[in-house]
């Protein structure tokens, strides 16, 4: 059992340098989280070593991977030293003054409609924050929470039930898009016939299958529709609609963002589709830090403005 004395020749601010390096991968990337030389972050790295007998992180391309040593102390040093800054925290969360950055991974079907906004709010309440967007396997972005990659991913829910504790699931709603002027367009409606005789493009978010919650319902009633092109980034969306004359069954609030910023009209879908479930997650070690509670609040007031109220999930 370790004892008070054991720690005494230990500098615990090599935990801190661990759990950065756990998080950003890289000695360069690291030393900038730090505020450090990177010849100092490589000399930290090799106290690291030598204290735990191992290579901890290993070169492979242009990251460094940790080794199995490293994968098995790093929970157990990550809880320490939040409890250790729980600890010394005051419970407050400066977003005025704060110097924070915050790591987001959010879905192409939320990103259009939240990062503007939320870059302009950070802007005006917390200017000396960084938001910085990473990738996640939003297939099981759990992965992408235990291991400190995002502090908070927003992404769609359908079909996953996540261990993280807690989280806000927002209904998200069903808009068809078209190109202004589509022959099939009467008066911004359709009926059911002409939407399965349309050509469609079928849009999923990288990460998840290509079967959709409009494909599902479609096929619940007996039908498919007839799908030309699947996409799993908005880029060329716009420009399918309009040159190619395709519609596009997308998130109500995606498909008004798009009618603001190009030539494109929507109507109602021709059937019931079940709400698609959007959800705010994050880890159960990030629960009560101040400023983490913040941005969820901030992230919250604005799905709830664009999207409509959330509801919090307890899932541990």
């Amino acid at each position: 059992m370790t004892t008070t004395s054991d720690l005494s020749q230990f500098d615990l601010n090599l935990l801190v340098a661990f759990n950065i390096l756990m998080n950003e991968r890289g000695v360069t990337r690291a030393s900038r989280v730090l505020g450090i030389t990177q010849a100092a972050m490589s000399n930290t790295l090799r106290r690291l070593r030598d204290t735990f007998n191992d290579p901890l992180f290993i070169k492979s391309g242009h990251r460094m991977e940790p080794t199995a040593r490293a994968l098995e102390v790093a929970a157990q040093i990550d809880q320490a030293l939040f409890y250790i800054y729980q600890a010394f925290s005051q419970g407050k969360f400066e977003a005025a003054t704060a110097r924070h950055m915050f790591r987001i991974a959010i879905d192409d079907e939320v990103a259009m409609v939240l990062l503007p906004p939320l870059l302009q709010l950070l802007k005006k309440n917390a200017p000396e924050t960084i938001l910085e967007l990473v990738d996640v396997d939003f297939s099981n972005p759990l992965d992408g929470l235990e291991s400190g990659i995002a502090d908070l991913i927003i992404t769609r829910v359908q079909n996953h039930s996540f261990s993280v504790s807690p989280h806000y699931v927002f209904p998200m709603t069903f808009t068809c898009l078209f190109n202004r002027g589509h022959p099939l367009l009467q008066n911004n409606k359709i009926d059911m016939k002409k939407y399965l005789s349309m050509r469609h493009v079928q849009f999923t978010p990288a990460g998840f299958v290509t079967q959709s919650v409009v494909d599902d319902t479609l096929a619940d009633l007996g039908h498919t529709r007839n799908i030309v092109a699947h996409l799993t980034t908005f880029g060329m969306l716009p420009f399918l609609l309009k040159d190619c004359g395709l519609v596009a069954t997308l998130p109500t609030v995606t498909a008004q963002t798009m009618v603001k910023n190009f030539d494109l009209v929507t109507a109602p879908v021709p059937f019931d589709i079940p709400a698609m479930p959007v959800g705010m997650l994050w880890h159960r070690r990030t629960d009560r830090t101040p400023a983490y509670i913040w941005l969820r609040r901030q992230v919250d007031d604005l799905m709830t403005s664009h999207i409509g109220p959330g509801t919090l999930v307890n899932n541990i």
